[in-house]
């Protein structure tokens, strides 16, 4: 379903494929098991029920899909758990996708946003840009496409995590030396002691 119309056939994306070829060994350091969450925005149900539907038969690498009918429920949902990943409306009532989006980086600044609408206007390009989205999407979009687009986002999110890992094991590595480097100095010195006695 592509967003808006029907007629068009579905696509899947196979989860694993999200990964580029260069990555292989990432997907190896972070193990084949690990999945992202993700949070739909939309005030308009028909897409909300559509984008989910489309994501959840690709097979993503996905633990949780939620959905929030306004930028309210989405906040409210958020601030019992940030998510990975965001998609959403940016023109909702009460307060916009953009504003929402501000909100949730005060409270986890480290989801990738991509952010739908349709329309093409350059304030809220300009605005979604100043956030710090990951994309600005322009309904209708063809499922592949935005399935596409979110394996792009999981692909970032794939580097940054092996990343975060390669740095926490190096720096668990270069502790251990340090330790072991204090501990020769240590022993160096009670040797010193012990024969000057």
């Amino acid at each position: 379903m592509d967003l808006v119309r029907e007629s068009s056939p579905r696509k899947s994306i196979d989860g694993k494929k999200h990964l580029s070829e260069g990555s292989c060994s990432i997907q190896k350091i972070i193990g084949e098991n690990d999945m992202y969450s993700l949070l739909l925005v939309d005030d308009e149900s028909i897409i909300l029920e559509g984008i989910y539907e489309v994501i959840k038969e690709a097979g993503m690498p996905l633990k949780e899909i939620q959905t929030a009918s306004s930028a309210l429920e989405a906040l409210e949902l958020y601030r019992k758990s940030p998510f990975d990943i965001v998609l959403t409306d940016i023109s909702m009532p009460e307060i916009n996708g953009l504003e929402m989006v501000a909100k949730m980086q005060k409270i986890w600044p480290k989801t990738e946003v991509l952010f739908l609408t349709g329309f093409q206007d350059f304030e809220y390009a300009r605005e979604a840009m100043r956030l710090h989205g990951f994309d600005y999407l322009l309904k209708p979009m063809p499922d592949e496409e935005l399935l596409s687009k979110i394996s792009d986002v999981i692909d970032v999110l794939d580097h940054k995590q092996a990343e975060n890992f390669m740095f926490d094991s190096m720096s668990a590595t270069l502790s251990r030396q340090k330790t072991n480097e204090v501990s020769l100095i240590l022993l160096e010195q009670m040797n010193r002691v012990t024969t000057d006695f």
